[in-house]
């Protein structure tokens, strides 16, 4: 059953990354050639604190709770606001461009359309608050940035998986996926 969980995320990373004009996976502006380890495409999977290393820069998710309201943001009915925070740091040999749409979120559910990305990708104006990531930023090289991702997510979930997907140049072809990060964790209730 994992494994046909963890398939379906990787599907829908592949058919979000391939919509044209979408930003769900814009990547960097000059893409790294594939490193030889990266060639296979391997799944790494992690908890809630697991530092994650991919080709670009590390990450852990170190808390993950719901919430009904976040920021004076209210999801639709039937939805909860599961607010993700985020740790990175560069560890590649220049800047590197990162997007709010860089993760995205998938549920216990094999449905195609059971994952989100954060409500900022779809959302006007300001920030929700100063912890938010913005859908834009840089990060130098050694920098560190901590921040939340927002998403909208059905109301009786609990159980999430946090992706990341390299992407990398592969000549006349485009890009090549890298390596799948998942990060699986049951949120908390807010204020628990």
């Amino acid at each position: 059953m994992m494994k046909r969980k963890l398939l379906c995320a990787l599907m829908m990373l592949l058919v979000l990354g391939s919509m044209t004009g979408c930003a769900a996976f814009r990547t960097f502006p000059k893409l790294a050639k594939a490193p030889e380890q990266a060639k296979k495409g391997k799944s790494v999977e992690g908890r809630l604190g697991d530092g994650m290393e991919t080709y670009f820069f590390r990450f852990r998710a170190d808390d993950a709770y719901l919430t009904g309201e976040y920021g004076g943001f209210v999801p639709e009915e039937g939805e909860k606001l599961l607010v993700v925070k985020v740790d990175m740091k560069n560890t590649y040999r220049e800047s590197i461009t990162m997007f709010d749409t860089d993760f995205q979120i998938t549920w216990d559910d094999i449905s195609e359309d059971a994952f989100a990305l954060p409500v900022s990708y779809n959302r006007e104006g300001a920030a929700l608050s100063s912890e938010e990531l913005p859908t834009e930023y840089e990060l130098a090289v050694d920098e560190e940035k901590q921040g939340v991702l927002v998403f909208a997510v059905p109301e009786d979930r609990e159980d999430f998986a946090l992706s990341y997907l390299e992407m990398f140049e592969d000549g006349e072809n485009g890009t090549k996926d890298g390596d799948l990060y998942v990060v699986y964790f049951t949120a908390r209730e807010d204020g628990v």
